[in-house]
């Protein structure tokens, strides 16, 4: 199996380093990995950093000119991406890499489905929101969320919002992913849905971070995701 790795990056310097580090420890027997970072047009230092890295590593770096989203950073790495399929990895630290042999042995169980990292099939999040001071609003927005796809799509997702997903390579580009921002999970999740291919999910741990730490996503990301939402429903066809 040869996967491709989309690693977007916006404004990560304290922490990119270190999750480069995991994803080169990462093994993965029986597969070929071929790791894409995008710096987003960082300001604050994480170029250099990355250019170390992944000259270090053998990863591909790419760049764009000026912050864009971090949903025209996940189709920069589709358009190069050569893999049978793509994980999506965040570079702020929330999501481990040490557990995409999750993913991996749910793709060599059922080949047939992109597999989504769930952290409410894990430990127990309100447990952890405590922990870290992860607001609670964060927490209901992404419950309502999950609901309403459910309820768009007739699936049965415990974290439609999760931002660790295994997606089958050809299907997602055959999707013409048009959000720029974060209307990119619920946008591919609505395609995948909608396109009939099966979504499993897999139990994962998860360190959210709170605002003070850099959490980027705001309330009106989860207005965008509604309207995405809706949108695939009534309007999009699959090809």
């Amino acid at each position: 199996m040869k996967l491709s790795i989309i690693i977007p990056v916006y404004n990560e310097r304290k922490t990119v380093g270190e999750l480069l580090e995991r994803v080169h420890r990462v093994r993965l027997p029986g597969v070929v990995k071929e790791v894409l970072v995008i710096d987003d047009g960082s300001i604050d230092g994480s170029l250099p950093v990355l250019k170390t890295l992944t000259k270090r590593f053998g990863y591909r770096l790419y760049r764009h000119a000026k912050n864009c989203g971090k949903g025209a950073a996940i189709r920069t790495g589709l358009k190069h991406a050569t893999g049978q399929w793509t994980l999506i990895q965040d570079a702020d630290l929330e999501y481990d890499p040490a557990q995409w042999h999750r993913l991996i042995e749910g793709v060599r169980k059922d080949s047939e489905a992109a597999w989504f990292g769930s952290r409410f099939l894990g430990k127990e999040y309100s447990a952890v929101r405590k922990q870290t001071n992860v607001r609670l609003s964060n927490y209901l927005a992404n419950r309502f969320l999950t609901w309403l796809t459910n309820c768009l799509f007739r699936s049965s997702l415990t974290d439609m919002e999760t931002c660790l997903k295994l997606l089958p390579t050809v299907w997602v580009k055959q999707f013409a992913l048009t959000e720029n921002a974060f209307g990119i999970e619920p946008e591919i999740t609505a395609k995948l849905l909608k396109s009939g291919v099966r979504i499993r999910e897999v139990a994962i741990d998860h360190r959210p971070r709170s605002y003070a730490e850099g959490k980027k996503i705001r309330w009106h990301d989860g207005i965008v995701a509604i309207l995405v939402l809706f949108r695939v429903r009534l309007f999009w066809t699959p090809r």
